[in-house]
């Protein structure tokens, strides 16, 4: 399971508070399964050369909340085996 499915519940649950009258339409809300990922990270890659790069040039975001979104969403990388 991608780490977004581990926080599926709770998004699902912001959104019923935050919109009490409906479900969400689409089944995989709050779902990104590794797959779908890959396939959007190298389409941004594509598009924009890099993520840093569509989030400073696409989004307007500087460099310190750059490395602040890393610090706090990311996970370090495995050691090679």
């Amino acid at each position: 399971m991608s780490l977004t499915g581990r926080a599926t519940g709770r998004l699902l649950a912001d959104r019923r508070a935050d919109r009490p009258a409906g479900e969400p339409v689409w089944p995989g809300y709050g779902q990104a399964p590794a797959a779908v990922m890959s396939l959007f990270l190298a389409a941004l890659a594509r598009e924009h050369g890099s993520v840093h790069d569509y989030a400073t040039g696409s989004l307007g975001i500087d460099d310190a909340l750059v490395s602040a979104l890393r610090d706090r969403l990311l996970e370090p990388a495995a050691a090679p085996a």
